[in-house]
């Protein structure tokens, strides 16, 4: 209650200024001074640790990160990032440990929240911009983050041998299906309440008569063929092809369960119907297993999901003033997800002799599920960047008021002079939207599925450039006793690949 009412009086007291707003109506054409995009905020504290596993170091990203984050009990952004990174230097338990306190803290939040993160409307919203700071709530999380974070958990299972991953798998299905409605219920319910406070701050506000939808839909628009790859942000047909996988490997001791796992193959095509791996899956299931040979399963993630960073738009905007009209600079501010460069266009394996075994083609395409999601909710984006900029107009008009007032004054404290001025460019370039988002998943997650002899105890996965050159390598040795698992991890110039420990199914 004490939080609440400190944000109403914050509120209010901003809300006191509005009367010093020009009334007059101006074009975003006419307002747009310059554009930046940089990191701000979690984005911008995190990249050492990003910089550090990309350049290939990820045992020491893992401790930096370790030694950086704050507190992993209640926070779930710091726990999904020591996964991967936990992950990436073959530590595929302490992985799952980290995963599962994600899981809880998200699970904990969604059982007693409406609105969370950055969909929080009119109460926790208004306090968050009023404050300049977005990122003082804990972190909600994206929905389509949550399923890859079950994705990633049941690959950290396959690594420790636990059919674990099974019913891990099939949560995250389910969990997909909950996060699109909680995903469609909350756009619909933020829309609502963001545009009733937008009407009611228009009404006494009309400085500033922008498009700011308009305006945000053209930043999307590079990214605009990426993200209509996907009918939706939920589109994720990896926990299919994990469950696919386990049932496959159980069909070995008992044959019934190969029919589960076509019908499981099936459901991932239905959902990537261009991915060659899970085309293959189908047509080999629907034959018999090929004797004297043993099953090997890769799932890579390469590359990184595109990063959240902070678009800045600065607008002159023209205020009436005891001494005249003025202009005074009030940024718009926008989180923006921009797509990585990569190096890697594919990826093979071979045996030691060199003789290609698989190439390794998409099962989930995160950078569309990531734009595809940034587009489903720019309307209800457009709403907080337009509420967020009427606080900071109304802020430097203040603070353009307080500045004559100082400049009449100036005799009296000639230090005074331009204080003001200077209080209004910190508080801007202190103020950004939420730019927290999980920076060590991948762009894509990949895989093949393929037979090897026997008598083969060692493969190499190669990455490739557009070029046909050679970008990186990585040995793995195999369990020549068995079916197995490998995961990979592709960054550009580095390569990381790892096996399973002894299967649940091995003898």
């Amino acid at each position: 209650m004490k939080t609440k009412n400190c944000k109403i009086l914050m509120l209010t007291c901003f809300l006191a200024f509005v009367p010093f707003i020009s009334k007059n109506s101006v074009s975003a054409e006419e307002l747009v001074e310059s554009k930046t995009i940089t990191y701000a905020g979690y984005g911008e504290t995190f990249i050492p640790v990003k910089d550090l596993h990309r350049s290939g170091s990820v045992s020491d990203a893992y401790q930096m990160h370790l030694q950086k984050a704050k507190s992993f009990d209640d926070n779930p952004l710091s726990n999904l990032e020591a996964a991967f990174l936990a992950l990436d230097a073959g530590k595929s338990s302490d992985a799952v440990n980290y995963l599962a306190k994600s899981e809880m803290i998200f699970a904990k939040n969604d059982s007693g929240s409406k609105i969370g993160g950055w969909f929080s409307a009119t109460g926790d919203f208004l306090g968050e911009t009023v404050t300049g700071n977005e990122e003082k709530h804990q972190y909600s999380g994206e929905g389509y983050e949550k399923v890859l974070m079950l994705n990633l958990k049941s690959i950290a299972y396959l690594l420790d041998g636990e059919r674990k991953a099974y019913n891990v798998t099939r949560r995250a299905i389910n969990w997909q299906d909950v996060e699109r409605k909680r995903f469609e219920k909350n756009i619909q319910e933020a829309k609502a309440e963001l545009e009733k406070e937008k009407n009611s701050l228009n009404a006494k506000n009309k400085s500033a008569d922008f498009n700011f939808s308009s305006i945000i839909l053209q930043e999307y628009a590079p990214m605009e063929k990426k993200a209509m790859k996907l009918p939706s942000a939920f589109v994720n047909p990896f926990a299919y092809y994990v469950a696919g996988m386990v049932q496959e490997f159980d069909s070995f001791d008992d044959k019934s369960l190969r029919d589960n796992a076509l019908i499981s193959y099936k459901k991932a095509l239905e959902l990537n119907p261009e991915s060659a791996v899970l085309k293959e899956a189908v047509n080999d299931l629907q034959k018999p297993k090929a004797s004297g040979t043993r099953l090997v399963h890769i799932v890579a993630g390469d590359g990184y999901v595109p990063e959240k960073k902070l678009l800045t738009i600065n607008k002159a905007i023209p205020i009436d003033t005891q001494q005249g009209r003025k202009y005074v600079i009030a940024p718009m501010k926008i989180a923006l997800y921009v797509p990585n460069d990569a190096d890697v266009h594919r990826i093979e394996v071979s045996n030691m002799s060199g003789k290609k075994l698989a190439t390794l083609s998409n099962v989930a395409d995160i950078e569309a599920i990531c734009l595809r999601y940034q587009k489903d909710s720019s309307t209800v984006r457009a709403l907080r960047a337009e509420l967020a900029h009427f606080r900071t107009v109304m802020e430097q008009t203040v603070f353009q008021g307080l500045q004559e007032s100082s400049n009449q004054n100036s005799g009296k404290d000639p230090n005074a002079a331009g204080f003001f001025t200077m209080l209004g460019a910190w508080r801007d370039s202190a103020t950004h939207p939420d730019m927290r988002s999980w920076m060590t998943l991948p762009a894509s997650m990949q895989a093949a599925r393929f037979y090897i002899p026997k008598d083969l105890d060692k493969v190499k996965l190669t990455s490739y450039n557009a070029s046909g050159k050679v970008v990186a390598s990585a040995t793995v040795s195999l369990d020549n006793k068995d079916h197995n698992f490998i995961y990979a991890r592709s960054l550009n110039q580095n390569l990381y690949a790892y096996s399973n420990k002894k299967m649940w199914f091995s003898k």
